[in-house]
């Protein structure tokens, strides 16, 4: 409410003072002001005022916006990873070796991870690895965000290099 009284106040007509004179040449005479009262009238004056709050509000408001963008990027990123590990461990479940299973997970990865949005196929990696007695196969995608506007703007803040997506399918039914 206070900013709102600011902004109405700041945008209201004021009136011209009226400190000139013209004599009968044409010539432009001041009346002498006192610095004092001028000093007094620009300490009084809540003109300008809505500018000001804006230009101090502006920053913050700014940096919670972007911070919400970047935010909701990685987010995106991270549930297209994991999905990408989902679909390319269940694609892998009709390998009956390690190697077959591999290949058909880096298969679904390189047909499909095209269509996610904001993730590079330059930037993917896959890893998998098959359980101790073969009764499970994980498949691990990772995303390298190294080279991103993230990485160079957070510095050290974030530490975020690398994001993940990890799932495992257990074998059975034979």
């Amino acid at each position: 409410m206070l900013l709102w009284f600011h902004v109405a106040y700041a945008c209201r007509a004021s009136p011209v003072p009226k400190a000139t004179r013209t004599s009968s040449e044409g010539l432009s005479h001041s009346k002498p002001v006192d610095p004092t009262s001028l000093l007094l009238r620009f300490i009084r004056t809540k003109r300008g005022v809505a500018a000001l709050e804006f230009a101090l509000v502006l920053p913050l408001f700014m940096l919670i916006f972007f911070g919400v963008v970047v935010f909701g990027s990685v987010f995106i990123q991270k549930v297209g990873l994991q999905q990408l590990a989902s679909e390319a461990a269940r694609a892998s479940v009709a390998g009956l070796t390690h190697e077959e299973r591999v290949r058909l997970a880096t298969a679904f990865l390189n047909t499909y991870a095209s269509g996610y949005p904001l993730l590079s196929d330059e930037r993917l990696a896959i890893f998998t690895q098959t359980s101790g007695d073969g009764s499970a196969f994980t498949v691990q995608v990772k995303y390298d965000l190294s080279e991103t506007l993230l990485s160079s703007l957070g510095g050290n803040f974030f530490d975020l290099k690398t994001l993940e997506g990890k799932a495992t399918v257990q074998r059975g039914g034979f």
